[in-house]
């Protein structure tokens, strides 16, 4: 299983955060943070123009996820969290 975690590169808390919790349960992820809201490009903008920069970037970020589950197609399943997730005491156990 693919485990994809959004991030923004300067909160550098919410990304041990969610290492520890995942070291929990012995997963591993891959960070997705290449859109982040202080570095979007004026076209990036354009395409979502009633959404503010934060909203636009968790936006890219997700499109970013889905097209990496599509393109790689290695995994049968794929989760998408965000950086600020709270997992349950029992979420191995709801994941398999």
């Amino acid at each position: 299983m693919k485990i994809l975690v959004i991030h923004y590169d300067k909160l550098i808390k919410r990304k041990k955060h969610i290492l520890l919790q995942l070291s929990k349960y012995n997963l591993e992820c891959e960070f997705v943070s290449n859109y982040g809201k202080d570095t979007l490009t004026n076209e990036e903008r354009k395409r979502f123009k009633k959404l503010n920069d934060s909203e636009i970037s968790l936006s890219l970020h997700h499109i970013e996820c889905y097209k990496r589950i599509t393109e790689q197609q290695e995994y049968d399943y794929a989760i998408i969290l965000e950086d600020d997730v709270i997992l349950k005491d029992n979420f191995r156990n709801i994941l398999e």
